[in-house]
């Protein structure tokens, strides 16, 4: 019997693609008002290719992206001979952390998890850095669980393992839900979780117990 749900976030409760682009939007939008150089030398592109060899370069935190983007700013900036570079670097990853917060949930998601959470406990396993608590569905989760506070992050075990602790209860009383076939499904399902995929088209595998194309379809779906 089910008697919690764990929840991937980005691109399960809202689309990644408009909150990452909105929030790279105002940090260059800052950096370049206060250094017009970085602005000059990177596009979007450019720079997020940056943080890519970057988290190459540094296994060790390539699964704390909050780490990973202060990091590569602060080396970018020191390269275009920024005297300030890690205060600018904070300050411009700031900006791009407040807007990170600033949401759009899909269509019916905090309505879902509203019906939800008077039913089961509610938690969030996440690889990104939004905090669920910030967000007009906080309310609604007992706790949300970042990567960047871990050793490592989905498909890893440690978080999932966090997450039963904080429950007090066996795996397959927990239902996962994401989007991400491997790091979601296949790893919770990989600890004994029952395990839900929302997406489009067939299963990649036989990991998911379910599958629904929209996360306010799930109140139905255990309610039948």
């Amino acid at each position: 019997m089910i008697r919690a749900i764990t929840f991937d976030l980005d691109d399960t409760l809202w689309s990644t693609a408009d909150v990452i682009g909105r929030a790279e939007t105002e940090m260059f939008r800052w950096l370049d008002e206060h250094c017009p150089a970085f602005t000059q030398r990177h596009s979007h592109d450019s720079f997020a290719q940056a943080r890519r060899e970057f988290a190459r370069r540094n296994p060790e935190v390539a699964h704390n992206l909050r780490a990973v983007r202060k990091l590569a700013l602060t080396e970018a900036l020191y390269e275009l001979g920024a005297t300030d570079a890690s205060r600018l670097a904070a300050q411009a990853a700031n900006h791009f952390q407040q807007t990170r917060q600033q949401v759009r949930f899909f269509d019916g998601a905090v309505d879902a998890l509203r019906a939800l959470s008077e039913h089961y406990t509610i938690g969030a396993i996440t690889n990104g850095t939004t905090q669920i608590s910030e967000t007009e569905a906080g309310e609604h989760f007992l706790f949300c669980l970042n990567a960047e506070h871990f050793d490592q992050g989905k498909p890893g075990a440690p978080m999932f393992l966090n997450a039963l602790d904080r429950l007090g209860l066996d795996a397959e009383q927990v239902l996962h839900v994401g989007d991400h076939w491997e790091q979601d499904v296949v790893a919770a399902k990989s600890l004994g979780f029952r395990t839900l995929w929302i997406g489009q088209g067939p299963a990649p595998g036989p990991e998911a117990d379910h599958q629904l194309a929209e996360v306010r379809e799930l109140p139905a779906l255990l309610r039948g």
